[in-house]
C-alpha cells in the first residue's frame, strides 16, 4: 500500500461543530494558539533548548531515527509505513498556513531569540518567510499505535514526544517518540514541530504543537523557550492539545490523516543546519538514499513500507534498496544468505559462515555461547567500486548500525565483496522481540549488542552505561571491539582465500594511492572522487601534519587546482598500515572542524567536509577516537576522496 497525500481547498467555508467536555464547549477552531510561560524569579534562566542535546542532526539521521521509532511502534498484524513529504508553501497557501499557527503571537517571541541567537538559524528562517516561501517537512505513519495520552499524563507516547522532549524511557509502542524523534526540532528553524495523532486507544484524534527555544526577554519579561501551539481549555495556564480536529484546519496545516491509526508530524521552517542549503528534490532524494542505506534488511524483510514525496512527485515514491547502487550489493547478499552458493568464486556468489561469540554473565544469567552469521559476497562487474569491502552490522530490528571498513581483508587475499553480519534477531523472522527468540545464545547475543548501543544506534565499539551496568565483566565493550577488529576479519581472509577465482590481482587502487610520512602516526593517500584520477588528479594536499595524544590528531591545508562548477566534498578516512603502508584496519574518526564547513559530518568512522564551489583552498583538523596507551597506536594514513560532482556528494 501506498499512502497517497491530497489537499482539498475550501473557499469561502466555514465548518463548525460543537465539542463538550467537562470545563467548557468549544466551536471549532480554524486557528492554533501560541502560548509561553512567563519564567519565574527563582527559575533558571536557559540559553539553549533542550533538543539541541539530543542527536546528529545531519540529515540522514531523521530517516534513520523515526522510521525505526514507526516500526517499534507498529500494530500488531499490521505492515506500518511510513511517508516523508516535503513542500515549500508561498502565497495564500502560506498566509492561510501563519494564520493557522498563531503567527502574530508567535513572531515576536521568534524575534527576541533571534536577538541573540548565533547558534539555531531563527533570523534566516524569518528571512525566508519574510521572502514568501516555506519549507515543511513532514512524516507520517500509518498502521502505528499512536501518541496515547493526555496533556496531564506521564509515561505515555504523548508525554515522551510533546512534553518530555528528551525522553530516553523507549518503550514498546508510540509511533515516533523519544529520544530518537527529537531531532525533528533540529530540523526546524523556529524549533517548532507539529503533530496530529489519532491514537489505537482513543476515538478523536489529537492536534498539538510544541516549540524548544531558548528562554528569551520580550517586552522586558522573561518568557520559558518550551512554548505550545494548541487551544485554551480553560484548566491549563498554557494551550493543550486540540481533540477532536477539524478536517479543514488539518488540511490548512498539511496534517490530514486518511483515518489509520498513527502520527503525522510536520517540521515547520524545516532547514539544514550542517550544510549549505539544497534544492527540496536533492533533500528527498537524500531521504530516500538515507532510508535505503540504513533500513535495506529491514524493507527487502517486508517489515515496513517507506515512501517519500517531494514537490515534483504526483504520488509517493516507495524506497527501493537495489535502485541505490551503493545498497543494492548487500541487499543481493541478505537475499542469499539461506541459500549460499555452493561455488563460491564467480562474480556475485555468497559464502555463509557463522562465528562464535561468548557473551559475558550478568547478575542472573551465566555466560553463554552464541554465533553470529557473516555472509559475504564477491563483487560484480555492475557494483560501485566507491563502497565496497565493507561488512554491513545489524541485529533484530534490522537497522543498519554500521558499515565497517575490512580494507585489510580485501588487500590481503586480492578479492573485493560486501559483507554483512547478522547478530541475534537478525537469524529470525522479522518482529520478534529480543525476549521470544527460541535459541537461548541468539537471545543473548542480540540483548549483549543491543546493549552495546548508544542512543544513536551507529556503533557497538563504545562502552555504554547499560552494557557497563548489566554484564559481569571488567571491559565488555573490548569483547566485542576484538571480535570485530580481529575474529571478523581472520574469518573474512579465511572466506576469501578459499574463494576460487581466475583473478587474484590485489585491489586496483591500492596503486593509486600516493603516501607522504610525517611521523611515525601519520601518512596520507588520496583516492579520487568525481573528478580525474592519478597524475590529472585537481586535489593536492598542501601541508599536513599530526601527533599522537591518546588519539590520532591531524591539522592539514588542501587545495583544488581548478575552480569547480558545483559545490564539493571531501570526505578522509583514517586507516592503520603496516610498515609496506598496506591498510590493517581503519581506525574510526571522532571529530573535526574546518573554517569553511562549521558542521561536518562524521558517519561509519569518516567524516564528510562540505565546501560550497567558491572554496579551492582550505584547512581542516580531525581527531580519532580515543587510542589509549601510545603503545597501542600503529602508524596511520589518511585518505582522502573528493567528489565535485553536482551536489557534492560522496
Amino acid at each position: 500500500m501506498v499512502i497517497f497525500r491530497s489537499h482539498v481547498v475550501q473557499a469561502n467555508i466555514d465548518i463548525f461543530t460543537v465539542h463538550t467536555d467537562i470545563h467548557t464547549k468549544h466551536m471549532a477552531h480554524t486557528k492554533l494558539d501560541a502560548t509561553f510561560k512567563e519564567l519565574d524569579s527563582d527559575e533558571t534562566f536557559v540559553g539553549t533548548p533542550q533538543t539541541e542535546f539530543a542527536l546528529n542532526s545531519v540529515l540522514g539521521t531523521l530517516p534513520r531515527e523515526l522510521i525505526q521509532n514507526t516500526y517499534d511502534a507498529r500494530e500488531t498484524g499490521e505492515k506500518p509505513q511510513i511517508n516523508f513529504f516535503f513542500e515549500c508553501l508561498e502565497g495564500s497557501e502560506l498566509q492561510d498556513f501563519k494564520n493557522a499557527i498563531d503567527w502574530k503571537q508567535l513572531r515576536p517571541h521568534l524575534e527576541a531569540v533571534a536577538e541573540n541567537d548565533e547558534k539555531l538559524g531563527v533570523q534566516k528562517a524569518l528571512d525566508q518567510i519574510d521572502e514568501g516561501e516555506l519549507y515543511i517537512l513532514g512524516i507520517e505513519d500509518t498502521h502505528a499505535v499512536g501518541l496515547d495520552g493526555d496533556d496531564d499524563s506521564r509515561d505515555t507516547n504523548y508525554a515522551d514526544l510533546v512534553k518530555d522532549f528528551a525522553s530516553s524511557g523507549k518503550k514498546e509502542g508510540g509511533g515516533i517518540h523519544g529520544v530518537g524523534a527529537s531531532v525533528l526540532w533540529a530540523f526546524s528553524g523556529f524549533k517548532l514541530v507539529l503533530f496530529h495523532s489519532l491514537a489505537a486507544s482513543e476515538t478523536d484524534s489529537k492536534l498539538v504543537g510544541r516549540l524548544d527555544l531558548p528562554d528569551h526577554v520580550l517586552g522586558g519579561e522573561e518568557y520559558k523557550g518550551g512554548g505550545w501551539l494548541g487551544v485554551d481549555d480553560g484548566s491549563h495556564d498554557r494551550s493543550v492539545a486540540l481533540q477532536p480536529v477539524p478536517s479543514n484546519l488539518a488540511e490548512t496545516l498539511r496534517l490530514d490523516r486518511t483515518g489509520e491509526n498513527g502520527t503525522t508530524s510536520l517540521v515547520v521552517g524545516f532547514r539544514e543546519r550542517t550544510r549549505a542549503t539544497r534544492e527540496p528534490e536533492d533533500i528527498v532524494d537524500a531521504i530516500y538514499e538515507a532510508a535505503a542505506r540504513y533500513y535495506w534488511p529491514l524493507i527487502v524483510d517486508d517489515g515496513i513500507e517507506v515512501t517519500v514525496e517531494g514537490p515534483n512527485d504526483s504520488t509517493p515514491r516507495e524506497v527501493n534498496p537495489k535502485s541505490v547502487p551503493r545498497v543494492s550489493p548487500y541487499a543481493q547478499a541478505y537475499e542469499a544468505w539461506q541459500n549460499p552458493d555452493d561455488d563460491f568464486g564467480d562474480p556475485g556468489t555468497v559464502a555463509v559462515e557463522e562465528i562464535e561469540f561468548e557473551v559475558p554473565p550478568t547478575d542472573s544469567e551465566p555466560e553463554i555461547t552464541g554465533e553470529l552469521v557473516l555472509v559475504v559476497r564477491l563483487v560484480d562487474e555492475n557494483d560501485l567500486e566507491k563502497y565496497r569491502n565493507k561488512v554491513a552490522m545489524f541485529r533484530g530490528p534490522r537497522h543498519v548500525v554500521k558499515y565497517r571498513n575490512y580494507g585489510s581483508a580485501s588487500r590481503t587475499t586480492g578479492k573485493d565483496f560486501h559483507a554483512l553480519l547478522l547478530a541475534g534477531g537478525a537469524k529470525h523472522p522479522p518482529g520478534l522481540k529480543a525476549e521470544d527468540i527460541p535459541d537461548p545464545g541468539d537471545q543473548a547475543i542480540e540483548f549483549f549488542f543491543r546493549d552495546a548501543e548508544p542512543e544513536a544506534h551507529d556503533t557497538w565499539e563504545e562502552p555504554t552505561p547499560r552494557l557497563a551496568n548489566a554484564y559481569d565483566d571488567e571491559n565488555p565493550s573490548k569483547r566485542i571491539v576484538s571480535f570485530l577488529k580481529t575474529t571478523v576479519k581472520k574469518e573474512l581472509q579465511q572466506i576469501l582465500g578459499g574463494a576460487q577465482t581466475d583473478d587474484d590481482e590485489r585491489v586496483k587502487n591500492l596503486g593509486e594511492e600516493f603516501p607522504f610520512f610525517e611521523d611515525d602516526h601519520g601518512t596520507s593517500g588520496e583516492r579520487n572522487g568525481g573528478g580525474g584520477g592519478g597524475g590529472n588528479s585537481p586535489f593536492n594536499v598542501v601541508q599536513l601534519d599530526s601527533w599522537f595524544d591518546g588519539a590520532h590528531r591531524y591539522q592539514g591545508e588542501i587545495e583544488l587546482d581548478t575552480q569547480p562548477e558545483n559545490n564539493w566534498t571531501l570526505t578522509i578516512s583514517i586507516d592503520e598500515v603496516d610498515g609496506s603502508n598496506k591498510t590493517i584496519d581503519q581506525i574510526d574518526i571522532d571529530r573535526g572542524s574546518s573554517p569553511d564547513d562549521s558542521a561536518p559530518t562524521v558517519r561509519d568512522g569518516e567524516i564528510t567536509y562540505e565546501f560550497t564551489k567558491h572554496t579551492t583552498r582550505t584547512t581542516f583538523e580531525l581527531s580519532s577516537v580515543a587510542i589509549g596507551d601510545e603503545i597501542l597506536a600503529g602508524r596511520t594514513r589518511l585518505d582522502f576522496e573528493y567528489d565535485l560532482s553536482p551536489g557534492g556528494q560522496p
